[in-house]
């Protein structure tokens, strides 16, 4: 049996296009010939997600300004546009009303592209976020940044503006973190435990088992909160999310180490979509796998061509469907596939640093239709 075989097949279709130019700004497509929309599953399942694009030049969402004679008669970027570099090493992603928000590993910055006015910034400074690996964004726009160098989760405002410095740097070592009501459930990957903070970052508990059969985590990496208060952490050594409720309570684990679908080699970031599914990443096997929260697996999606819709080492992923994000991609879908959010999957390696998805539903039209820009590799209908 090959590797991600049913029951739950890997699925790409690709369809025959008609060519389309590339976009004024987009980097030159590599192969010859026109790209093609990408769907997952494939006939005779109805199309639920569209690939869109893929990028690693964050100047390609940018919106040109001209700050001097000579930037007007050349044409050429300004300095301040130069400053800023490709996407290096992605880890943790988010995005929440049109700005996407990318921890970088390889640069140590955690940059905030606003796609709907087209503008650049970062989150922080070297002070404030010197090393930031995961971001989690509650729905009134608080960001919650884990930091590898300070060994503390910052927290900014709606406006990105700093607010404080939660934990112990000597008692944690965040990976990631899970907002509820009135408490945080913080992956102490180095301390192999669940730790629950109050608002404030106060140690209330620790979760995690002491064996096998209680949840017992090794090198846990992210988690989420569910429906009726279940946290999910993935643990990169175990190949297995376990399943916990929010007093600790070990309830139950999905997947297990393998290499067909449903299992995992090397368990990344999840996150859970707004109708509740749950997407994990596999950095190993360049995978995004889809289940519910009982554990049923509905997809996984994998492609080993070089095309802008392949996946190299994912790391993390994040769902968004609000109105801003949805202006920028909506328009992008084939005709008839109603896209109702967006997924962005960070991949650490490879040419295609940010993937972009897109769930829907609906019954696709053969006509050409425009590629989400900015992209490689514009994408065109029958």
């Amino acid at each position: 049996m090959s590797r991600f075989a049913t029951p739950v097949t890997v699925l790409v279709l690709t369809l025959a296009a008609a060519a389309l130019l590339p976009l004024a700004g987009c980097e030159k497509p590599e192969e010859s010939g026109p790209a093609k929309l990408v769907f997952y599953p494939t006939p005779p399942d109805p199309p639920r997600y569209q690939f869109l694009t893929s990028f690693s030049d964050i100047q390609e969402w940018i919106k040109p300004t001209q700050t001097s004679l000579k930037d007007w008669i050349v044409g050429g970027p300004t300095e301040s546009e130069q400053a800023i570099s490709k996407i290096k090493n992605p880890y943790g992603v988010a995005c929440h009303q049109g700005k996407l928000y990318i921890c970088d590993l390889g640069l140590t910055r955690l940059d905030v592209i606003d796609l709907v006015k087209g503008t650049y910034t970062t989150l922080g400074d070297k002070r404030t976020l010197p090393d930031p690996m995961s971001i989690e964004i509650t729905p009134d726009g608080t960001k919650y940044v884990c930091d590898k160098a300070l060994k503390q989760i910052v927290v900014f405002d709606a406006n990105d503006q700093f607010v404080s410095a939660l934990g112990d740097p000597k008692a944690c070592t965040p990976s990631d973190v899970a907002v509820g009501a009135d408490e945080l459930y913080v992956v102490d990957q180095l301390g192999a435990k669940v730790q629950v903070w109050s608002r404030d970052g106060q140690l209330k508990r620790v979760i995690g088992g002491v064996d096998k059969n209680s949840g017992q985590l090794i090198k846990p990496v992210s988690i989420v909160l569910g429906q009726d208060n279940q946290l999910f952490v993935s643990d990169m050594i175990a190949n297995t999310i376990f399943v916990f409720d929010t007093q600790g309570k070990y309830l139950r684990k999905i997947g297990a180490p393998g290499d067909t679908t449903g299992h995992f080699a090397r368990i990344k970031g999840m996150c859970l979509d707004p109708a509740g599914r749950l997407y994990v990443a596999d950095s190993t096997w360049d995978t995004l796998q889809i289940f519910t929260q009982d554990g049923q697996l509905l997809l996984a999606i994998r492609d080993l061509t070089e095309t802008p819709h392949q996946m190299t080492q994912p790391t993390w992923v994040a769902a968004d469907g609000s109105p801003a994000t949805m202006e920028v991609f909506r328009k992008y879908a084939a005709p008839g596939f109603d896209p109702q959010f967006v997924v962005f999957v960070s991949n650490e390696f490879g040419k295609n640093k940010i993937t972009v998805l897109a769930y829907g539903e609906g019954r696709l039209q053969a006509v050409p239709v425009p590629a989400a820009a900015p992209t490689t590799q514009p994408a065109s209908a029958d």
